[in-house]
């Protein structure tokens, strides 16, 4: 019986929202007429996420998977400007993960990190409304696209890095591009 009380309170709670008395941005801009500025001025925006993965083999067939282990995280941030006819949209995303692939026969806390992901793209594009209220912009793309961090011929973790391969703007890539969006 206790338990089907708590049960109902539980449920009791989970479904009761909260009120506000106070009035939102939307509804004073709506009174006055202004609309249109509800998405004035900067939006930022920040975002974090990790992640860990683990494949544990038993017993492997001829050819089949071996153990596995995994760290990865990214980073994003964007920042958005509107004012009148004028956009301006920016997104930055950082990734960056790490990878213990197992061989056959070898312990896994014998074998070394290497690199999984590693990415840093930023973006921009800038707009101007082809009418007073805009749906179609005259825009500016760009997007810059590398890697952080060197790339070895072994892992750079395991206190051997071996032969580096490549490192930060190696490669890069720079785009632009000019059109309607």
């Amino acid at each position: 019986m206790l338990t089907k009380n708590l049960l109902l309170a539980a449920l009791v709670a989970a479904s009761v929202s909260l009120v506000s008395a106070q009035t939102t941005k939307e509804e004073k801009l709506k009174e006055k007429g202004d609309l249109h500025k509800l998405d004035a001025g900067w939006t930022k925006k920040l975002g974090l996420g990790l992640g860990a993965n683990q494949i544990g083999v038993i017993n492997p067939a001829v050819g089949g998977a071996n153990d596995q282990l995994g760290f990865n995280g990214v980073l994003t941030g964007s920042a958005t400007y509107k004012m009148g006819r004028m956009a301006w949209d920016n997104v930055g995303i950082i990734q960056y993960g790490i990878l213990k692939n197992g061989i056959l026969g070898v312990p896994l806390e014998d074998v070394p990190f290497t690199k999984s992901q590693d990415n840093l793209t930023l973006a921009s594009k800038f707009g101007y409304g082809i009418s007073e209220t805009p749906i179609l912009f005259y825009a500016v793309a760009a997007n810059f696209r590398t890697q952080l961090t060197h790339t070895y011929a072994q892992s750079a973790l395991s206190g051997e890095p071996g032969t580096r391969r490549a490192g930060f703007l190696a490669p890069a890539v720079f785009t632009v591009s000019p059109g309607i969006d």
